[in-house]
C-alpha cells in the first residue's frame, strides 16, 4: 500500500523542467539546421559529408539535452501526480503513482498511459464552480501536444533509418524531408510541453491557495486576482 500523498510546492521542479524543455527546443532547431544542410547538399558528395558530420554532432547534442529534459520533466510529472492525490483525495486516478515514471518506459502502454496520467492530474486540480461540480475540461493542448510528440518521434526515426541506408542524391533528399518533418513535429511537442508545465503547475498552485483562502473565509476570486 503506497504511503500517504504529501503536497510539495511544484514551482522549482516546474522551472527546472521549463528551462530544460527550452534547451530541448534549441537542440531541435540545431538538428533542423543540419537536416536542411543535408537536403541542400544531396547533389554534392563533399558538401554532403560536411553536412553529415554536422548532423552527427547535432544528434549527439540532442540526445544529451533530451536526457536532461527527461530527468527534469519526469521529476516534475511525478511531483504533480503525488500533489494531485494530496490536494484532492476524492479525485479518481486510474493509475498508481509509480506509473507517472514507469509508463514512459513500458512498450505499448507508453503510447497512452502518460497522457491518461496527465488528464487525471489536470482534473484533480480543477476548482469546482459550485460545491462538487466542475466545469467540463478541454484537453486540446494536451491532446495536440501528445499527438505531435509521438508523430515526431516516429517520423524522425523513419527519416534517420532512410538516411543511414541512403546512397543516391534523391534518397538523401527523401530522408532529409522525413527528418525535417519529424524534428519539426517534435519541436512543436516540446513547445506544447512548456505550455502544459506552466498551465498545470499554475492550476495546482491556485487550487492550494484557494483552499487555504476558504479556510480563512476569503473569497476565491480574491485569490485569483
Amino acid at each position: 500500500m503506497p504511503s500517504p500523498a504529501v503536497y510539495s510546492p511544484p514551482r522549482t521542479a516546474a522551472t527546472a523542467a521549463t528551462v530544460a524543455l527550452a534547451l530541448g527546443c534549441a537542440a531541435q532547431l540545431f538538428v533542423l539546421v543540419a537536416d536542411f544542410r543535408i537536403l541542400a547538399a544531396a547533389d554534392d558528395r563533399l558538401a554532403l559529408d560536411d553536412a553529415g558530420r554536422l548532423f552527427d554532432g547535432a544528434l549527439v547534442l540532442q540526445n544529451l539535452v533530451l536526457t536532461v529534459v527527461m530527468v527534469t520533466f519526469l521529476t516534475w510529472f511525478y511531483r504533480m501526480r503525488v500533489n494531485a492525490e494530496a490536494i484532492n483525495p476524492q479525485a479518481h486516478h486510474q493509475l498508481q503513482r509509480w506509473w507517472s515514471i514507469g509508463a514512459w518506459f513500458v512498450p505499448v502502454v507508453c503510447l497512452w498511459f502518460p497522457r491518461q496520467i496527465a488528464v487525471d492530474i489536470w482534473q484533480a486540480g480543477v476548482l469546482p464552480d459550485r460545491p462538487g461540480e466542475r466545469a467540463p475540461q478541454s484537453f486540446t493542448l494536451l491532446n495536440f501536444g501528445w499527438v505531435v510528440f509521438l508523430a515526431g518521434i516516429g517520423i524522425g526515426e523513419v527519416g534517420v533509418m532512410d538516411y543511414d541506408q541512403a546512397h543516391y542524391p534523391d534518397s538523401f533528399q527523401e530522408a532529409a524531408q522525413w527528418m525535417i518533418t519529424g524534428e519539426t513535429l517534435l519541436l512543436a511537442g516540446l513547445v506544447c510541453a512548456i505550455l502544459l508545465v506552466h498551465k498545470m503547475t499554475e492550476m495546482q498552485e491556485h487550487y492550494v491557495a484557494a483552499r487555504a483562502a476558504r479556510a480563512y473565509g476569503v473569497h476565491v476570486g480574491e485569490v485569483q486576482g
